[in-house]
């Protein structure tokens, strides 16, 4: 048997809860426990302890001498006599079931507008060590359409399995790939936006925290916005990660520094309170920049803020799926999601 029974038990009450919905009111037998075993590769008293308490619970009927069925009377509870689209949702490696700040703000973006088109929208996960199982883990639930944000490189390769041999609409979110249409932020206009607002400041001795992965886009943004103005910038300024200890030894060292750009991650406002600890002026002498879920848990932040719109993501997705479910046919687009940056004071 391979995984642990717990995680494979509740892949059975997954798929029976996937052809439930994909029924469209009507009464589907159920493969027999030989065969769901087999299909899952577990062992057969594990399936009969899904089947036990799916028919308990009213999701799947025994008929003697025939076979197990859906009922549909739990398709009509969710679906009113109508047969919405069932939409999963994936996060990163497919695994998670615990959210950071950021993607529980983009969960409750995309449920909260997908669940409007309607569709019955569902947090999913999709075990897995290799592409194939991962895609044969996806394919069981019998989706119309998925929504992944931020595949890995494995999960990518899964995917490209998984629309090849299903043709369901995939959209990623966070990033964009090559072969799916695809919704992300404006990570490079972001940083190239925040640094015009320096450079009218006369401030040129930023720190950058968070040089490295996906932020790199805002390096890239952020440096081309100083050298179109053609003020050099110190390299040794932008730290590979959010390390306040080298923040507070550089600034102890009389580096010059008259900005700070904040590091999604630190949504404490680490900064925030280490420029009052160390009595800097953030409203002056250093400027401090920061995304919009940070300063929000600190009302008395003081600085830029650029306003993440978690809405327009999701209302660009909605978008791309009804294309691709109306029209039966994926195109490829691409789009950018940019960021408003304020000044909060």
């Amino acid at each position: 048997m391979q995984g642990e029974p717990t995680s494979e038990y509740k892949k059975i009450r997954q798929y029976v809860h996937g052809l439930i919905f994909q029924s469209n009111g009507q009464s589907v037998q159920i493969p027999t426990i030989l065969e769901l075993a087999k299909k899952f590769g577990v062992c057969r008293q594990t399936v009969s302890k899904a089947m036990k308490e799916l028919t308990a619970e009213g999701y799947v009927i025994g008929r003697k001498g025939i076979g197990t069925f859906t009922n549909p009377a739990k398709f009509m509870e969710h679906q009113a006599g109508e047969r919405f689209p069932v939409i999963g949702i994936f996060f990163r490696d497919g695994h998670g079931t615990h959210l950071s700040t950021y993607d529980a703000h983009v969960a409750a973006a995309l449920l909260k507008r997908i669940s409007l088109l309607p569709a019955i929208v569902q947090l999913a996960t999709a075990e897995g060590t290799t592409p194939e199982q991962i895609k044969s883990a996806v394919k069981s639930r019998n989706f119309d359409a998925i929504v992944w944000e931020q595949p890995d490189e494995k999960r990518l390769e899964a995917l490209q399995l998984f629309t090849a041999e299903t043709g369901t609409p995939v959209v990623t979110t966070g990033e964009v790939y090559d072969g799916f249409p695809g919704v992300a932020i404006n990570l490079e206009k972001a940083g190239y936006d925040c640094a015009k607002l320096l450079i009218a400041e006369g401030r040129k001795h930023p720190v950058f925290m968070g040089n490295y992965g996906p932020w790199l886009r805002q390096v890239k943004g952020f440096r081309r916005a100083y050298e179109e103005a053609g003020i050099p910038l110190n390299d040794k300024l932008f730290l590979k990660h959010q390390n306040l200890d080298a923040l507070r030894n550089i600034i102890e060292l009389g580096v010059p520094v008259d900005a700070i750009f904040n590091h999604p991650n630190l949504l404490r406002n680490e900064i925030f309170h280490l420029m009052q600890e160390m009595h800097i002026d953030v409203e002056n002498e250093c400027r401090l920049i920061c995304n919009s879920l940070a300063a929000s848990v600190n009302p008395e932040f003081r600085g830029y803020v650029y306003q993440i719109d978690f809405d327009q993501v999701a209302e660009a997705v909605v978008q791309m799926l009804q294309s691709a479910m109306n029209e039966k046919k994926t195109e490829m687009v691409h789009k950018w999601v940019n960021f408003n940056v304020i000044k909060q004071l």
